[in-house]
C-alpha cells in the first residue's frame, strides 16, 4: 500500500429495500413523494457501516440547497423554490455515501477496547473527574463519553501510519483533576528515516461536527495549540453502548442480543487547521443556522483544510 492511501478503500452496497429505485427517478431533499428522501436514503445506505444516522434538519448541513447547506449531493431542481421542492437522483447519493466512506477510518474493536480500558482507569482512579459542564455523570457514561473523545485521536494515529509516520498518543496520567496534559495529545512523532522526537508545538485533536470549536479560553490559554485537527466520531448513542458491551462476552452476549456485535467504530475525516484560520463566535451569535453559549473560537467544517493536505506538510509544520 502507498504511503499516500488512507487505507483500503471499501466498496459501498446499496441495501435492498431501495434497490428498485431508478436512476431517472427524482428523489426530494424535504418533499414527501412515493420515495424515501434523500438523508433517509443516505441512512440505509450509511447506517450497515455504523454511521449515524442523520435527521432531516441535520442533513441540511449537507445537502439540499439551503444558505447552510454544503451542497455536497448536487440538487438539480431550478427555479422557485430550488430548497423546498429539491431533487437529485440515486447516483448523486450513491456518489456521496462512497465519498463519505472513503473519509473516514474504521477503529477496531481491540482499539476501541484498549482506549476504554484507559478511560476506565482515569474515571475509576480519580485522574479525571465526574463532573462534565456543571452536572455529574454516571461512571460508565464519563468512560464512554472519554473513550468517544479518544478515538478521535486513534483516528490520526491510524491516518499517520498510512502516510508511514508513526505517533505516539499522550495517554499519560496526572495526579489531581486539575493537572492535565496542558493541550498536548500527541507525545512523540517519527517520520520515515528519522529518529522519534517530540513535537515543538501542541497539536490538538478535536471532535468536530460542523464546527472546529475551540473555547476562546483554552485557545488564548495555558493549553494554545498550533495545529489542530477535526475528525468525527459516529457513536450513536441510540445503541452503541449495548453493541459495544456485547462485543465484551460474557454475560453481555445475554443480554444485549437485541443487537450486533461490534466490529469496530467509525471516524470520518474532518480537516484541519492553524490559528490564523479561526475567528471568534460570541456566545449567541447565530452563525451557519447555529448558535452556542460560551465565548468560542470556530473554524466552519466546509472551511477546514484537506485531511490529505496536511501529512506532507507535518514535518514542517511541527518543527
Amino acid at each position: 500500500m502507498k504511503n499516500n492511501d488512507y487505507s483500503k478503500l471499501e466498496k459501498i452496497n446499496l441495501p435492498e429495500n431501495i434497490s428498485g429505485i431508478k436512476k431517472d427517478q427524482p428523489i426530494y431533499f424535504e418533499k414527501e413523494s412515493e420515495l424515501p428522501r434523500v438523508f433517509e436514503i443516505v441512512n440505509s445506505i450509511l447506517n450497515p457501516y455504523d454511521y449515524e444516522e442523520f435527521s432531516i434538519g441535520q442533513f441540511k448541513h449537507i445537502a439540499g440547497g439551503s444558505s447552510n447547506s454544503a451542497n455536497r449531493i448536487k440538487n438539480h431542481a431550478t427555479g422557485k423554490g430550488p430548497i423546498a421542492n429539491g431533487f437529485t437522483f440515486l447516483d448523486d447519493i450513491f456518489h456521496y455515501c462512497q465519498n463519505t466512506l472513503n473519509n473516514s477510518v474504521l477503529i477496531s474493536l481491540e482499539d476501541v477496547i484498549k482506549e476504554f480500558n484507559w478511560a476506565k482507569k482515569a474515571i475509576n482512579e480519580k485522574f479525571i473527574t465526574l463532573h462534565s459542564n456543571g452536572k455529574m455523570r454516571y461512571d460508565i457514561e464519563a468512560i464512554m463519553d472519554i473513550t468517544k473523545g479518544l478515538l478521535n485521536e486513534v483516528a490520526f494515529k491510524v491516518d499517520c501510519a498510512n502516510h508511514g509516520i508513526e505517533v505516539e498518543l499522550n495517554r499519560d496520567f496526572y495526579v489531581g483533576t486539575g493537572n492535565t496534559d496542558q493541550g498536548q495529545d500527541v507525545k512523540r512523532i517519527k517520520f520515515q528515516g528519522e529518529n522519534s522526537t517530540e513535537p515543538s508545538i501542541k497539536i490538538q485533536i478535536k471532535d468536530a461536527q460542523y464546527f472546529l470549536l475551540i473555547s476562546k479560553a483554552e485557545f488564548d490559554g495555558d493549553r494554545q495549540a498550533k495545529l489542530f485537527i477535526g475528525y468525527k466520531v459516529h457513536w450513536k448513542k441510540a445503541n452503541t453502548g449495548q453493541k459495544f458491551f456485547r462485543s465484551l462476552g460474557g454475560r453481555g452476549e445475554e443480554i444485549f442480543t437485541d443487537f450486533p456485535t461490534l466490529k469496530g467504530i467509525r471516524v470520518e475525516r474532518r480537516g484541519w487547521a492553524e490559528r490564523e484560520d479561526f475567528k471568534e463566535l460570541p456566545p449567541e451569535t447565530i452563525y451557519k443556522g447555529m448558535s452556542f453559549n460560551a465565548d468560542n473560537m470556530y473554524v466552519y467544517w466546509e472551511d477546514l483544510k484537506k485531511m490529505e493536505e496536511l501529512f506532507p506538510k507535518l514535518p514542517a509544520l511541527i518543527r
